[in-house]
Parts: C-alpha cells; structure tokens; sequence
C-alpha cells in the first residue's frame, strides 16, 4: 500500500523482532498515510513516541495499530489480515473521531509541595476551535487533597491527611460534547523516609535475586532523574519455567504505617508481568493489574510495627515479548528505616499462604511459612486425591519459604496442594489452565 497523503493517519506494523522504532515508522516494516474525507491534521510518525513500545508482539506474528489524531491510539489488531480489513478499520477510525479530544493523560501526581497547579487547557482541544469550559467532578478524599478550578487552571492543595486521592475533571464544549479523565494524587508525610535512587545506586540497601540485577534508569522516571528497572531477562527455553528479576529491601518501624510507592508495566499482557510481596506474601495491585501496559501508578499498603521484608519482582513465561518486557519503581515510602537486608523474618506462625498465579498456565509458586523449625512435607493431588508431585519433604528452618509447581504432562483441571509441618495440617486449591 502506497501513501496517499502526508501527516494523518497511519498504519503501523511490526514483529518483535526489533519491535517499534524510528526505522519500522520510516518503511522498514510497512505503513501507509490516509486522508480521504480527513478535514484535519493527525500526529505524524515522529509524535508517535510513547505510544508504540506496547504493540510489538510475538515474532512472524504481525500486528495492525491505526494511530489517529494526537497519537490516540484507535485500533489494533493481532494476526494476519487484509487490505480491505485495513480499509473498513480506517473507516471506523475516522468516524470515531469527535471535535472534542483528549491530546494527553492528565498523569498521575505526587505532590511534595503544598500546592500543585494544573492547565487542562493543555490536555484536551476542540478541533473546530470551539470553546471548552471545565469541571472538577471529584476528588475522593477532601482532607488528602483539595481543589479549586478557575477557568483551564486547576490548583490542588494539600489536606491534612496522608494517602491516595482520586481527582476526576469534565471538559465539555458548547455542542454538550464531554471527556472526562481522572487521575490519582499521592501525598506523603512530610517527615516520611523514601527511597527515590537519585544517588544512581541499588546496592546499598538492596539485595537482588533471579536471572538478571535491577538497575537505575534515567531515561523513565516518575519523579526526579532516576526509578529502579527491573533487569533485562531472557525466555526461559523450557515450557513451564519462569525466568525473573528481584530486588528485595528490609525495614523495621516502631509504629503501624503504610508502605507506598509509584510502579509502572510494560510486558505482554495476562503472561510476563509484575508483582509485589511483602514479608513472603503476595498482595495484589490496587487495580488488580499486574501485566500489559500499566502507566505510572500508585500502590499503598498498611504495615504493622515491627520488622519487614517487601520483594518487587518481574518475571517471564516463554511465550515472548511485548512491550518493553520490564517494571519500575520510583519514589518508595519506607515505613521507619532500612534494616540488613539479609535479615531473616520469623513468622509468628506456621501457615500455608497460597498459589501464585491462579489460575495458572506451565507452572504456580506455592508460598508457606514456618515459625520454627520442622520437618515440610508440601505435595500435590490431583481431584481424586492422588498423588502427583512432591515439592518439598525434609527439614527447614523457621522463614518464608516457596515451591514451584511445574504442570507437566497432567492435564487441566482443579488440583490440591498439602502442607504437613509438625502438626500443622493444610490444603489449598489450583486450576490449571492449559
């Protein structure tokens, strides 16, 4: 296909071979230019920026992403498909856009001064000129943060709490044409201990653990000139294996606080991907995602006074890339200071955790822990209660400890897994999803 005009709508595809870059854009894969009935101008190639690393896919598997005005995104598809399906998506694309548009996330905020002003006028256009008059629609929690729009120009003030706050505005032009965006506000103690990698060093307070060391990132950031990136790791060659990279810290704190931090994804979705766990538990994201493409986010969770473990850790199946295939932290509250890292936390109790993921696809990690020392027996049964695999029988000392599961030659179904520690007796339920 040949181009029909200059500066857009274009059509881009690519492999994961390469994935996305200045040299795909300019014809080193294929795409084409579309005007016909287009009365206005759309982002050229070279605005395209950030909105493209998340569409590589997997490789001799091409993909279509139309890119309309403003680098918005309009559609995209996996697989093989035809010019006139290229055609007919074009149509749709074109007659999808309104006068009024979103030009550019609002973004998340963390604010470490009293007040932070915000221009809407420079993310939302009227593309016949019309005027756009705004509203602030909410804010979640008025004594985290407060609000006050004049005109384009809205000013958040800190409240006298500490936390995450919602922030939803309306812009809306004279034909009753609206787009409403939302974002969060973080706003930490002032007293608060964080750890923003601006000193472009994660050895100190950090221990690092899988297939590659996170390193310092200067390139995407939340706040400042560095965030910790995940490190860059390879497809494990066998079917069911996982490769990844941790990075660990501990702290102690005298009183009950919250742990927060800002993160953010970029993997191939519902398969590589992010997690976090605190003291050897999985706990979930706040927008329970873990994979895809997550922009900057917030996380926050409650600790309890004492002493604690908090893991950060992405990991890979072999099914490819996607995306820049990482995660990033930046701006980590840490309740009360840094401890040894290689301290060991004794768990209060003896308990079986659980199974991440689940449901699961190759293999699950199953999380128990031991207030003292004692002899582990963890194995799995299938729906009629026989035996298939045992993970673990012998002696182990009080900790945190995990199991990988690898479903090799079974088939799908529901399974069971059993803990047996001293007198402990528990049992937790899998599917595995082939």
């Amino acid at each position: 296909m040949a181009d029909i005009g200059t500066d857009s709508l274009y059509i881009v595809g690519a492999s994961a071979t390469d994935g996305y870059s200045d040299k795909d854009l300019n014809g080193g894969f294929w795409r084409t230019i579309y005007v016909d009935t287009l009365t206005y101008q759309i982002s050229n190639y070279n605005e395209l920026g950030k909105e493209m690393p998340m569409f590589s896919t997997t490789q001799y598997t091409p993909q279509l992403v139309i890119i309309g005005q403003d680098s918005k995104v309009v559609f995209s598809h996996f697989g093989y498909i035809t010019e006139t399906d290229i055609r007919v998506e074009i149509r749709k694309a074109l007659d999808g856009f309104g006068n009024l548009q979103q030009i550019k996330k609002t973004g998340n905020i963390f604010m470490d001064g009293a007040k932070s002003i915000i221009d809407l006028s420079e993310y939302f256009i009227a593309v016949d000129g019309d005027h756009i008059s705004y509203d602030l629609l909410s804010i979640s929690d008025d004594t985290i943060v407060n609000g006050n729009l004049i005109g384009s120009q809205l000013t958040l003030n800190k409240g006298s709490n500490t936390g995450i706050a919602n922030i939803k505005v309306r812009a809306m032009t004279s034909y009753s044409e609206t787009v409403i965006d939302s974002f969060d506000v973080m706003i930490y103690p002032s007293e608060a201990n964080i750890l923003d990698f601006e000193t472009g060093s994660l050895y100190e307070q950090w221990f690092h653990e899988g297939d590659a060391d996170w390193i310092i990132d200067d390139g995407i950031v939340f706040e400042g000139i560095n965030s910790a990136r995940s490190g860059y790791i390879e497809t494990p060659g066998v079917e069911g294996e996982v490769t990844y990279s941790l990075i660990r810290t501990t702290f102690e704190s005298t009183v009950d606080d919250t742990l927060a931090f800002a993160y953010k994804i970029s993997s191939q979705y519902d398969s590589d991907g992010f997690e976090i766990l605190i003291d050897g538990m999985w706990v979930d994201f706040p927008d329970s995602k873990w994979s895809g493409e997550v922009d900057w986010s917030f996380a926050e969770y409650f600790v309890e006074a004492g002493k604690h473990t908090v893991e950060w850790d992405y990991f890979k199946y072999e099914y490819g890339y996607a995306g820049k295939d990482a995660a990033w932290i930046d701006i980590v509250k840490i309740p009360g200071v840094i401890t040894s890292i290689e301290e060991i936390i004794v768990p209060s109790s003896t308990k079986l955790v659980g199974n991440y993921p689940n449901p699961f696809n190759g293999s699950t990690t199953i999380t128990y822990q031991l207030s003292d020392i004692r002899n582990v027996k963890l194995a799995v049964y299938n729906i009629k209660g026989e035996f298939v695999q045992n993970l673990v029988n012998g002696v182990v000392n009080a900790g945190m400890y995990s199991a990988t599961f690898n479903a090799l030659n079974i088939n799908s179904g529901v399974y069971f897994y059993k803990l047996e520690a001293g007198e402990v007796f528990q049992t937790g339920k899998m599917i595995y999803l082939k």
